[in-house]
């Protein structure tokens, strides 16, 4: 069902409109209406830690595209860069999976958290994240993007911010642990006439209830990147500590989850760009020309059909050796005890030889492949540098090419193509 292109426009401001409101208000909400471990803290320190959060500063991003990329589709009937959008995009992964696996969640709870907040989160951790991957998946395709080409180009670029973010909190939590220190911490909770009381954490500042005391979330967005040893206690009570942990365990929480920060950052590049190529094929032969409605669902009915001729044939493999295996059962069982033992020794060396041919044969043919590279890449050395390269590319995409013809990707464009 085809909509009307003014009808689109409109629900695309409208969503635009409704995302942009959602920010300011939640952006409210945190500075006079926070969670709960927010409660004994200035209105300043908020909406700092408000904004140190990867999930805050991913969802700004996100809309801030939206409007960018829709305006400029309107105005210059264009896409904006594929690459930004690519990185926007896994950006917004990043904080929906690490949130919903719990990564950023031990030990940060936040107190209680009331209904307002939690449609808030879930607008930041779900809604946009899904409203961003759909509006890619909805319009990447147009090109084809080399696995090796964003390797070499965008993937540095795209890992860029994640890098910077890094290093921002790292300094920001640096400072902050020593300007919020545990000394810092005990010596205005354990007295309640200090002069910070009275001049900067009061309630015109912003402090709802002081009462409530402020958490390692004052230092760092997330608990692993905290790194420093502490003992947060006031009047001789401890209230939060990482001194009953060895400091290796810290380390190990620190580099396991930049390790799987970095792991994610990669898989949903490659994720994403899988999705934009098949896409791309979808809709394109193997030279990027675009196919059309009965070209395509020719291709379709040929893939599917060298999917069935491929579960067709396993089936057939599978019921013969079934078949065989009772067969054999069958006849032994008339047999005499010895003869019986013979056969079944006969039959298992027949089992055995069938392997190892299908062993031999299988390293053959790794080891023709091998000693075919080991050729070319003999060929390929005794040729000019800048030729070197022309040759590589070439031996590659014809290697692409001939994936793309096995599974049933047109190869050129037919007669009846408009």
């Amino acid at each position: 069902m085809k909509i009307n292109k003014n009808l689109e426009l409109s629900i695309k401001i409208i969503l635009l409109i409704s995302l942009v409101s959602f920010l300011i208000f939640d952006m409210l909400l945190q500075m006079y209406s926070p969670k709960e471990n927010m409660y004994g803290i200035p209105l300043y320190d908020r909406i700092d830690i408000y904004f140190s959060f990867f999930t805050t500063q991913s969802n700004y991003i996100v809309v801030g595209y939206l409007v960018l990329a829709i305006l400029y589709k309107q105005i210059c009937n264009s896409r904006l860069s594929f690459g930004v959008e690519l990185a926007i995009t896994v950006y917004i992964t990043l904080t929906m999976v690490v949130f919903w696996l719990g990564i950023a969640a031990p030990g940060q709870t936040g107190g209680e958290t009331d209904l307002q907040n939690w449609i808030s989160t879930i607008i930041l951790h779900l809604i946009i994240p899904l409203i961003m991957i759909a509006y890619f998946i909805l319009s990447c395709g147009n090109d084809y993007i080399s696995y090796k080409k964003h390797l070499k180009f965008n993937f540095p670029v795209t890992c860029t911010y994640p890098a910077l973010y890094l290093f921002f909190v790292m300094l920001r939590g640096h400072y902050r642990f020593k300007l919020y220190s545990p000394t810092f911490y005990n010596d205005i909770y354990s007295n309640s006439n200090h002069w910070i009381w009275s001049n900067l954490w009061t309630n015109s500042n912003g402090v709802i209830d002081k009462s409530i005391y402020y958490d390692t979330q004052m230092w760092y967005p997330y608990w692993f990147l905290n790194l420093n040893r502490y003992e947060l206690s006031s009047n001789g009570v401890v209230h939060s500590t990482n001194m009953n942990q060895p400091y290796w365990v810290i380390v190990l929480f620190f580099l396991a989850g930049i390790l799987s920060v970095i792991f994610l950052i990669t898989s949903f590049q490659f994720l994403y760009l899988k999705i934009n190529n098949i896409k791309f094929y979808n809709w394109h032969d193997i030279n990027g020309n675009l196919i059309s409605k009965k070209e395509h669902d020719i291709k379709k009915a040929k893939i599917r059909q060298i999917r069935k001729d491929s579960i067709k044939m396993l089936r057939v493999l599978i019921l013969t050796n079934i078949s065989k295996n009772r067969s054999f059962k069958k006849n032994v069982k008339s047999l005499p005890k010895h003869e019986r033992i013979e056969a079944i020794k006969k039959y298992n060396n027949i089992l055995n030889l069938e392997k190892k041919l299908f062993i031999g044969y299988k390293k053959r043919k790794d080891q023709h492949k091998k000693d075919y590279k080991k050729y070319i890449k003999k060929l390929i050395q005794e040729v000019g540098f800048k030729d070197r390269m022309i040759i590589k590319d070439n031996l590659r995409e014809a290697e692409r090419f001939k994936k793309l013809v096995k599974k049933g990707i047109i190869i050129s464009r037919s007669k009846y193509v408009d």
